[in-house]
C-alpha cells in the first residue's frame, strides 16, 4: 500500500507579520518558514500508520522553489520512503484550484490508494484543496480527520472526525480516499540532529509539469472560480475609556471608577454608605435568607435565670 502525503511550507505566524499592499502577499522577515500544523499532524498518523503495517509506504509531496526542500527532508527525518517536489516557473502557488490539479497529477503517477494532508493552510486558509483534489480524482474525502487505523484486509479504512461541539464520529471509508487532517496534535516526535543532517543527503525528486503530465499553459490559462481581492492587516481594537459627567458628585465618580460605568440602574442589593449601616444590611439580608440566626436573646434569658437560682 502507497500513502502520499501532501505538506506545505508556510510562514510562522505567530510572528509579526508584513502584508504587501500591491501583491496581496503575507511575509515575516527575518523568520524561518516552518511546517503547517494540520500538514504535521498527517505526518504523524502516516508514520504511525507505517510503523504498525510494515507495506505501507509513504512518499511525501509539496510544490514550491527549492527552499521548500527544508519540510521535506523534515519528512524525510522523520522517516517517509520518498520525497518528491514540483516545480515549474511561474506556478501560482497560492491558487487552490492550480494546486489541487497538481497534486492529483502527482497521485495518480505515485499510484497511491490513500492520500494524507491538512484540512487546511495556516498561510492562504483557503480549506477547498482536500475537496478539489478528491474531486478530480473522483475518490471519496473524509474531513476534519483526528485519528484513523486501517484493517487488516486493508480494504478500507476507519478514520476519527472531529464533529461539531468537539464531538467525535466514527466513520468508515473505502479506498482509496483523501482524508485531510484536523490540527489537534499537542506533540510530535522529536527528531535528532543527526538524522536531520542524514536527511539532508538525501535525494529529493523533483518533477516539472511537463513530466506530470500538464501543461502550463494549460493551468495558467484556467480561470480560477475563486480569487484573492484583497489582503489586510486586521483593524486595531479601540479601547472603551468611560466619560465622567460633570453632574455626578466626587463619591459616584470614584464609584464609577472602581466598578465601570453603566447604563443600568444600581441594583437593589447593590447598596452604598457607611460601614455601621452596611454591617445592618448585611445581617438583615442574611437573616432574611436563613442564613444567620441571632442568639443574642436566648443569651440574656439564660443569663437572667442563672442570676436567680443563684
Amino acid at each position: 500500500m502507497r500513502i502520499m502525503l501532501c505538506v506545505k511550507q508556510v510562514v510562522d505566524v505567530r510572528t509579526p507579520l508584513i502584508v504587501d499592499r500591491r501583491t496581496s502577499a503575507v511575509t515575516a522577515p527575518g523568520t524561518i518558514p516552518i511546517l503547517n500544523r494540520s500538514d504535521l499532524c498527517a505526518l504523524e498518523v502516516a508514520m504511525g500508520l507505517k510503523g504498525r503495517t510494515p507495506p505501507v509506504k509513504v512518499t511525501a509531496l509539496s510544490i514550491g522553489p527549492a527552499n521548500v526542500d527544508k519540510v521535506l527532508q523534515y519528512c524525510i527525518a522523520r522517516g517517509v520512503d520518498d520525497a518528491w517536489r514540483v516545480w515549474d516557473e511561474g506556478i501560482p502557488v497560492g491558487d487552490p484550484y492550480i494546486v489541487s490539479q497538481i497534486i492529483s497529477q502527482a497521485a495518480q503517477l505515485s499510484q497511491c490508494s490513500l492520500l494524507l494532508c491538512g484540512m487546511m493552510s495556516k498561510d492562504s486558509g483557503s480549506a477547498i484543496v482536500p475537496a478539489l483534489v478528491a474531486k478530480k480524482l473522483n475518490w471519496p474525502w473524509v474531513n476534519r480527520v483526528i485519528s484513523m487505523k486501517l484493517p487488516e484486509n486493508i480494504m478500507g479504512i476507519t478514520a476519527l472526525q472531529r464533529g461539531e461541539k468537539a464531538n467525535r464520529r466514527e466513520i468508515f471509508c473505502n479506498l482509496p480516499a483523501v482524508m485531510a487532517f484536523y490540527p489537534t496534535l499537542s506533540a510530535h516526535q522529536y527528531i535528532s540532529l543527526r538524522r536531520l543532517r542524514s536527511a539532508g543527503n538525501r535525494a529529493i525528486q523533483t518533477y516539472n509539469l511537463k513530466q506530470l503530465g500538464l501543461q502550463s499553459q494549460e493551468l495558467n490559462g484556467s480561470q480560477s472560480p475563486v480569487k484573492v481581492v484583497k489582503v489586510r492587516q486586521p483593524k486595531p481594537r479601540t479601547k472603551r475609556s468611560a466619560i465622567a459627567s460633570q453632574e455626578l458628585s466626587g463619591e459616584e465618580l470614584m464609584w464609577q471608577m472602581i466598578s465601570g460605568p453603566s447604563s443600568r440602574k444600581d441594583d437593589d442589593n447593590l447598596v452604598r454608605g457607611e460601614p455601621d449601616k452596611l454591617a445592618e444590611r448585611i445581617l438583615l439580608f442574611l437573616t432574611e435568607k436563613g442564613i444567620f440566626h441571632s442568639t443574642k436573646g436566648p443569651q440574656k434569658e439564660s443569663n437572667k435565670s442563672d442570676s436567680k437560682k443563684k
